[in-house]
């Protein structure tokens, strides 16, 4: 069993930067047969606008026979505020808008530990092949 800690990943930025997404939650998911991890980065100051990784394990039951990993990651991208109201009070934090990423891996109650490696290695590699950088970074399709 892996053990909860914090992750530090790389930002996409061109000067890439380590950001640190502390672990907020591990345990019981939303049924028996599950669990979920949560992280957060709370770098952007405001909890409206920080970032998560979730992954939600659940384990075979008699009416779905394969493991499930379900993950998530949400970038909240805050909107820009000026502080010249009527008021003069500042607005309160708002989030502009969230891309997010979900990811599900199925793997059936037979699958053996080279298949599991296998549908990984192809997942890893998968997403840092030119297709699918491309249609992230510039919405550019694959004809």
């Amino acid at each position: 069993m892996t053990t909860f800690a914090d992750l530090a990943i790389a930002d996409g930025q061109a000067t890439p930067v380590t950001q640190t997404f502390k672990k907020v939650k591990s345990g019981d998911g939303i049924d028996p047969n599950s669990t979920i991890a949560i992280w957060e980065d709370r770098s952007p100051g405001y909890q409206v606008g920080f970032r998560k990784i979730s992954q939600m394990m659940r384990w075979p039951s008699k009416n779905l026979r394969s493991t499930r990993i379900l993950a998530k990651i949400t970038a909240p991208v805050m909107e820009t505020v000026s502080n010249s109201t009527v008021s003069g009070i500042a607005p309160a934090p708002t989030v502009s808008y969230t891309p997010l990423c979900n990811i599900e891996v199925v793997l059936p109650e037979r699958s053996g530990p080279a298949a599991r490696a296998d549908l990984y290695a192809f997942l890893k590699n998968y997403v840092q092949t030119n297709e699918f950088k491309n249609a992230v970074l510039n919405l550019d399709p694959v004809n």
